[in-house]
């Protein structure tokens, strides 16, 4: 029975009829409405949060959650042209810092480069559906394109940039996915309760000469996305 009310409520989620960020009936009008237990109205309710519905907010009530993005894994499509393929609107990025800085061993070993080589460091809040959804920490070795600086990156794909005026296409990607711990400042820019947790994926982008181009990590709030891929056997 509450797999039936579940899939119910589903139904107007679907339909629209319950949109992003209504309430939806509590477990007593559910067990009014449909003449069951107030625990076979929890379980329907407690399905609909594990499966991303919904979210409950303590004595609020349950909500219904905004829809995730897929992330598919396999593919290497920068961030924003991931979103447009989508259909996200109102897709933008943030530049929230832009620096030059010097390859400590952390970074020398992640970018494949020498301790000391200067690399640029880019900081992106990236913002789709008029939401922060996730913060981007680049690093690109300076030697690779020395005038990137002079670019607007809040109007710019950087991706396109490296190609177009550098010559260096991204043509492969490696990456990890864990769960981790927002800092206070992803927090603040993605405007999240205090020790918010969510998805920290790292990338590790090569060019067609499979030499390094980029190494990023970005950090995804995990009540917007989900994270994919297809195995073919």
């Amino acid at each position: 029975m509450y797999w039936q009310i579940k899939n119910y409520l589903v139904g107007k989620i679907e339909s629209k009829e319950y949109r992003e960020g209504a309430k939806l009936p509590s477990e007593r009008e559910l067990s009014e409405k449909f003449q069951i237990s107030r625990m076979t109205a929890r379980n329907a309710i407690l399905e609909l949060v594990k499966e991303g519905y919904a979210y409950r907010d303590g004595a609020r009530g349950t909500f219904v959650a905004s829809k995730k993005v897929k992330r598919n894994l396999l593919t290497s499509a920068g961030f924003a042209e991931h979103l447009k393929e989508l259909g996200v609107q109102d897709r933008r990025s943030e530049v929230v810092d832009f620096e030059i800085v010097e390859a400590d061993s952390w970074l020398a070993s992640n970018l494949k480069v020498s301790l000391g080589t200067e690399c640029y460091r880019m900081v992106r809040l990236r913002i789709g559906n008029n939401q922060p959804m996730a913060v981007d920490e680049s690093y690109i070795p300076k030697n690779i394109a020395p005038t990137l600086m002079k670019h607007d990156f809040s109007r710019e794909s950087l991706w396109e940039v490296l190609e177009r005026d550098y010559g260096h296409r991204p043509t492969r990607t490696r990456a990890s996915v864990e769960i981790a711990h927002f800092n206070k400042r992803e927090v603040q820019l993605m405007k999240l309760r205090e020790r918010a947790m969510g998805f920290k994926v790292t990338y590790m982008n090569y060019d067609q000469n499979d030499e390094s181009l980029e190494y990023t990590i970005t950090y995804y709030r995990e009540d917007m996305f989900v994270f994919e891929y297809e195995i073919f056997r």
